[in-house]
């Protein structure tokens, strides 16, 4: 086992734990609305609010873990790295936990539900990624991180005003931006990948080493030699 492999095991699993606590949440939204249609209840309605904060947790999430995918080669086995994972991941998870009520919330809509945690959501988010930046900046020779930096400058201002604006209509077109933000690196890195996501593992014999051997009809086989 690698000392990424150590390290990203435990960072792995308190993700997933994540993204399966926001999906959860969108299952028991859906699921109330339905029981509620069913025995004749008032429906409450999901609205725009939470569904958009919930989507780009998820995007989030998952350019989190390639962040640290990313950094793989710099990330050592060390107890401060075991630590430093499980706290950020920890963040993650809580922020998650908030997105949707574990109970019906009251009202006609989820909106209440949005405005009072809102601010804790996305600040905790904006904690974890400036954790994971500043880390990466340390591991990482700067020269290669590759990062567009009006578009982290962008996602940092968006994420602010997201979090502490209250007019609805300015949140929710704050969220659509940092949604964008994502689907159009998601796009780009598609036709454009990194030069190591897609690249061929070296090969691991030396051709110079080979030797010819007879084969069918006095064709040559060549055998390590």
């Amino acid at each position: 086992m690698t000392s990424f492999e150590l390290v990203f095991s435990l960072f792995g699993l308190v993700l997933g734990l994540s993204l399966a606590e926001v999906l959860g949440g969108f299952a028991r939204a859906i699921k109330l609305r339905r029981h509620a249609r069913r025995i004749g209840q008032e429906v409450t309605r999901l609205g725009w609010l939470t569904p958009a904060l919930a989507v780009f947790l998820l995007l989030d999430i998952a350019g989190f873990w390639f962040i640290v995918w990313r950094a793989r080669e710099a990330i050592p086995a060390t107890p401060a790295s075991l630590l430093l994972s499980l706290i950020v991941t920890g963040l993650y998870y809580l922020a998650a936990s908030w997105v949707f009520p574990h109970e019906p919330p009251e009202g006609s809509d989820f909106d209440a539900h949005f405005q009072e945690n809102k601010r804790s959501i996305l600040l905790l988010v904006l904690l974890c990624n400036l954790i994971a930046h500043g880390v990466r900046v340390i591991l990482v020779d700067p020269r290669e991180l590759e990062l567009g930096w009006w578009m982290l400058a962008a996602y940092f201002l968006l994420l602010l005003g997201a979090a502490f604006v209250r007019n609805r209509k300015v949140a929710l077109s704050a969220l659509g931006l940092l949604i964008a933000l994502y689907l159009m690196e998601g796009v780009g890195t598609a036709f454009a990948p990194p030069p190591d996501v897609f690249s061929a593992p070296p090969l691991t014999h030396d051709s110079t080493k080979l030797e010819p051997i007879p084969g069918p009809a006095g064709s040559p086989i060549y055998r390590e030699g």
